[in-house]
């Protein structure tokens, strides 16, 4: 699979190759891929599922906004064959990856276009109706908009884990009101994960954490899962993953997928 931005949505891959501008959704049950036609601008695409309408999309955000429009791609249409361009959706902010889908919204990152300083906040939280084809700007305590964190399905609703001086776990009170409220569910002075990146959670309410590289001379594949209400952690190693010819690569990074689920889909 290409492996720049890779998103998974309700037993679907999405796959977004940085160097040749292909999108790739793969599907793990029945070994099938199908390729979107190419885009033609650089930027980052989120991949989302609307349950009302069982209906799998695509989001490509160009990273020059000004010049391209947006653009969405709607999978298992055979009336589809090309991106359509979202008229009158402008996306003024630059897109991260690290995107979660949940009742029909992908909910993503983006750091502001416009200038910013101690006064004003540096990030966005963003969302996209995966039915009405519509962005939205949502309201986001000011963890989130002025520092570093990672968007996580939190027991199947929205949330943020910070980790850096501490760890905080906030989560989304009701996503269906006009104003989002936020309540932080979890708190604790812990050191020691700098070199650790939140990877997810899981039902169950662990997070999931890796380091961003693992070279492979010197170091075992391992995550870890941190229970917030157990103040506990476990450490998994992962072996034998590891390809038998270490020489054409230095590195290697972990994806995980905590809630996966079979889908029989024809992709063709």
């Amino acid at each position: 699979m290409p492996g720049r931005l890779r998103q998974y949505v309700r037993g679907l891959i999405c796959c977004l190759s940085g160097l040749k501008l292909k999108v790739v959704i793969y599907n793990p049950t029945t070994r099938q891929s199908f390729h979107l036609p190419e885009v033609m601008h650089y930027g980052t695409c989120f991949f989302g599922y609307d349950p009302l309408e069982n209906q799998y999309k695509v989001l490509f955000l160009s990273s020059d906004y000004k010049k391209q429009a947006c653009q969405v791609f709607t999978l298992g249409d055979p009336t589809t064959k090309q991106w359509r361009k979202l008229q009158g959706v402008g996306s003024h902010h630059v897109p991260f990856e690290g995107a979660v889908c949940i009742n029909g919204a992908i909910y993503y990152r983006g750091e502001t276009t416009t200038s910013y300083n101690s006064s004003t906040s540096r990030y966005k939280l963003m969302s996209f109706d995966v039915r009405s084809e519509k962005i939205y700007h949502v309201e986001a305590p000011k963890t989130f908009t002025d520092d570093i964190s990672t968007l996580v399905n939190y027991q199947g609703k929205l949330g943020f884990v910070y980790c850096e001086k501490n760890i905080e776990i906030w989560v989304m009170k009701d996503a269906e009101k006009e104003t989002q409220g936020w309540s932080r569910i979890f708190f604790y002075k812990m050191q020691g994960f700098q070199n650790w990146c939140i990877l997810d959670a899981t039902r169950g309410g662990e997070i999931v954490l890796g380091k961003r590289r693992y070279l492979y001379e010197c170091e075992l594949l391992r995550v870890l899962y941190y229970d917030p209400k157990r103040n506990s952690i476990r450490c998994v190693n992962l072996e034998g993953t590891l390809p038998k010819d270490k020489r054409r690569y230095d590195f290697t990074s972990i994806w995980t997928v905590p809630d996966h689920v079979e889908n029989t889909m024809c992709l063709y």
